[in-house]
């Protein structure tokens, strides 16, 4: 990321005086001298203000007294960018926020009114850090385990004199217990040991415990409400409705407290097995048409979402692949600069000893093919920064997505005949009890279920 100072404005509150500038050399130290309480120290204050902070340290008296707009002008790959945040006056700070882009930027004589928030700016802020979108622990939403913000880049960024004279602090703002812990958990972020790519993972692999975990209890009891539970639940439902063992059932608003009892009654029957009759197969039929028509929209879904995951793994592999062509490129050419350099002292070449002031432009075209290598690499970005989390939003609707329709189709296979033999025999009384025995004996091996079906 490129990002440079330009320069720090100050907008008068008195009527009718332009801005003071302060101008700074970009790619240089700059160095700020004069005598004591001349505002020197304030600089650091104002640009922090600029850049997001959530109070303003400015100090008070002459220069906020003055001063009705603060601004910064940042110098980076897309441009100029202005940051100018309002005087909050008697409170801790103002969301007030006056921001201009362009390759290069006006700065205007007054500012009338805001045009941005401080929000929006830690936002923009974020977005030329390039920094992710995923948290560094799965499901936070805020606090120390958050995801990493331009604010807490802050910390490497200033050196106030507060810092420098304290034995126990190193970093800005790592007094306070907040920014220390929220230190802590951006600190290898910044020195690469955890990348966008490592948290990716460990989102993924916190995904796959939690579906491990809900899993392991769905297999410690049958109980536990699941998707294949409740279809083995339905399947059931729909058999003791052809067979005449229940009156119709809603599926369409489908209470599982509600099924349970009625398969509590099935399995207290006494009475023999009523008469089946022409509706308890149109019910059946009207049940496997339903189900076909939400296997169709489960699978158009799974669909589009494989094609989505598949153009993702495209696009990240493209934009790898070209990442590394820019790296090649810029190894290949390095070289370059380096006898170039040799060549403007008419010094012979260090590999063949010859002279090399007569190829001095091809060698200067070659440093300039550098330098387009090099503003390329330093403009890309791989990816956006919600891109890890949409991957992982589109992994996990494909994970409820193919069991939804898996139960679907278990439920289709379990209402349509089989064979022919089947289709014989199926509505036969020696079918109707054999069904009835076998719910029986779920029954009993189910031992909880009667508790679930009060809870």
């Amino acid at each position: 990321m490129y990002f440079q100072i330009k320069e720090v404005v100050l907008w008068p509150k008195r009527a009718g005086l332009k801005p003071r500038r302060v101008e700074f050399a970009l790619g240089q130290a700059n160095v700020l001298t004069g005598e004591s309480r001349t505002g020197k120290s304030a600089i650091i204050p104002i640009i922090d203000y600029c850049l997001g902070s959530d109070k303003c340290t400015i100090p008070v008296k002459t220069i906020r007294t003055a001063c009705a707009w603060f601004g910064v002008v940042i110098q980076t790959d897309e441009g100029q960018k202005l940051f100018a945040r309002k005087e909050p006056g008697n409170k801790a700070s103002t969301s007030e926020m006056f921001v201009l882009e362009g390759e290069t930027i006006e700065i205007p004589d007054s500012i009338s009114e805001r045009n941005a928030t401080s929000d929006i700016v830690r936002g923009m802020l974020d977005e030329l850090a390039g920094l992710t979108a995923l948290e560094f622990e799965p499901d936070t939403i805020s606090g120390f385990k958050g995801r990493p913000s331009f604010r807490d880049l802050a910390a490497f960024t200033f050196q106030p004199q507060n810092v420098v004279a304290n034995p126990n602090v190193l970093f800005f703002k790592a007094d306070s217990y907040e920014h220390c812990e929220k230190l802590r958990t951006v600190f290898p972020f910044v020195l690469g040991v955890v990348t966008a790519e490592v948290l990716a993972k460990q989102h993924e692999l916190t995904r796959l415990r939690r579906e491990l975990k809900r899993r392991e209890q769905e297999l410690q009891t049958i109980s536990a409400v699941s998707e294949r539970w409740l279809t083995e639940l339905q399947i059931n439902i729909s058999k003791a409705v052809e067979f005449g063992l229940l009156e119709k059932f809603d599926f369409a608003n489908f209470d599982r407290t509600r099924a349970i009892a009625s398969l509590r009654r099935v399995v207290n029957r006494t009475s023999p097995a009523p008469p089946i009759g022409s509706s308890n197969i149109d019910d059946t039929s009207t049940r496997i048409r339903d189900l076909r028509e939400r296997e169709a929209e489960q699978s158009l879904v799974l669909s589009g979402l494989r094609q989505r995951l598949i153009e993702m793994d495209n696009l990240r592999d493209a934009s790898t692949a070209y990442r590394r062509s820019i790296q090649v490129q810029q190894e290949r050419l390095e070289i370059s600069r380096f006898v170039s350099a040799i060549s403007k002292g008419n010094r012979p070449c260090p590999v063949c000893g010859s002279e090399t002031g007569h190829q001095h432009d091809r060698l200067e075209d070659l440093v300039g093919a550098l330098n387009v290598y090099e503003a390329t690499a330093a403009k890309f970005q791989i990816l956006p920064q919600t891109f890890d989390r949409e991957y992982l939003r589109v992994r996990t609707e494909i994970g409820r997505t193919t069991e939804a329709l898996d139960g679907l189709q278990k439920q289709i296979r379990s209402l349509q005949q089989v064979s022919e033999s089947e289709r014989r025999k199926r509505y036969t009384e020696l079918s109707i009890a054999r069904f009835g025995a076998a719910l029986r004996q779920i029954w009993k091996y189910m031992t909880g279920w009667g508790q679930v079906g009060n809870s």
